[in-house]
């Protein structure tokens, strides 16, 4: 009788942790990969003099193989205050591959916090209108002679 108190007794705990996963871990989740780029980006602008604090011309780059989704797309981000600083059409020679790629610039301050947001916001934004890519943000300097790019992972 006690083997099988003991049995149901292990079978329980093993199918709780199976089910409710290691919970009793404490302090907060360790970061993810993104979160993690995120913060070095803040800290490596913040190393080469970028005022962080304040507004940054940042900017939003979105690709597909068509332009019709790009141009919902363009609406979409126009009625929310963006701007549209570069479209074009880009062919690779060796197998004819068309991509349309269109880049969209407004002044916001951001957080490490509110640009992870805003990354997820984007890749929303381009699933939405059915944009095969959001490729990432970048940060332009008054200053500087040349942006500095934060590429998001998939």
């Amino acid at each position: 009788m006690a083997f099988v108190v003991v049995a149901v007794l292990v079978v329980t705990l093993v199918a709780g942790w199976l089910v409710l996963g290691d919970r009793a871990s404490s302090g907060p989740p360790e970061p993810t990969y993104r979160e993690l780029r995120i913060a070095d980006l803040f800290e490596d602008l913040e190393n080469s003099g970028y005022d962080t604090k304040g507004p940054l011309e940042w900017k939003y780059v979105f690709m597909h193989r068509e332009y019709a989704p790009l141009a919902s797309l363009a609406k979409l981000l126009r009625d929310r205050g963006y701007t549209i600083v570069e479209a074009e059409e880009m062919t690779e020679p060796e197998n004819e591959f068309v991509e349309h790629r269109i880049v969209f610039s407004k002044r916001e301050t951001h957080t490490p916090d509110s640009l992870a947001a805003r990354n997820l916001e984007m890749t929303d934004f381009a699933e939405r209108c059915g944009v095969d890519l959001y490729d990432g943000s970048w940060v332009i300097d008054p200053n500087a002679e040349e942006p500095y790019a934060d590429e998001p992972d998939a």
